[in-house]
């Protein structure tokens, strides 16, 4: 039997520019966790969960937004 937990803090930063206006960053440092675990049921098997936390890009507002082109916050994403 195994089991593992963890806690990271991500430095998720980027930049975007469109032509004639000026450059668009973002930044966000969420904590993120995760943990598995492992039971061996035979000498071939075994059963296995697992769970993580991730983030992703939100995109950015569409051109007829009033915050037109500014990124929107990351998303939190899980497993």
């Amino acid at each position: 039997m195994g089991v593992s937990f963890g806690l990271q803090k991500v430095d998720y930063r980027g930049e975007n520019q469109e032509a004639s206006q000026s450059p668009t960053r973002w930044a966000d440092q969420p904590l993120r966790y995760y943990g598995l675990t492992n039971i061996a049921l035979s000498a071939k098997t075994s059963l296995y969960a697992g769970y993580t936390q991730g983030i992703e890009d939100s995109g950015a507002a569409p051109g007829e937004a009033l915050n037109r082109g500014q990124f929107l916050p990351s998303t939190r994403t899980w497993q």
